[in-house]
């Protein structure tokens, strides 16, 4: 398994991140993945402009809910998962990470603190 090293920037979202990490189509697929409750809501990174959704190689599309393309990765020694939802209202450049704790409580993430998630091809 191939590992990639994906350099962002914390940015605010528009507060959506918790209503669909919690509906029940969408928090039991990241419970599986994540082996734990999803915290409600994403952290919002914006990345580099050449690293786009087309990097995350797996696509998750629950019935009568938009699909999202997905991969599997790390934050430090936490479990995440880097999500781009297709009806995304993000530039291409944003990605969302799903986590089962709040990332920017748990490292005092501010937006504009520069993170490194690594992502499992």
């Amino acid at each position: 398994m191939r590992t990639l090293k994906v350099k962002g920037r914390v940015i605010s979202g528009i507060g959506r991140g918790a209503y669909y990490v919690m509906k029940p189509e969408y928090s039991a697929f990241f419970e599986r993945i994540l082996k734990h409750s999803p915290f409600p809501g994403t952290l919002n990174i914006i990345v580099d402009s050449d690293i786009t959704a087309e990097i995350l190689p797996h696509t998750y599309a629950p019935k009568n809910y938009g699909a999202i393309k997905y991969a599997v990765g790390r934050f430090h020694e936490i479990p995440v998962i880097v999500i781009k939802p297709q009806k995304s209202v993000h530039p291409e450049n944003v990605l969302e990470i799903v986590a089962p704790v709040s990332l920017r409580q748990k490292f005092n993430l501010k937006d504009g603190s520069e993170i490194e998630v690594y992502i499992f091809m």
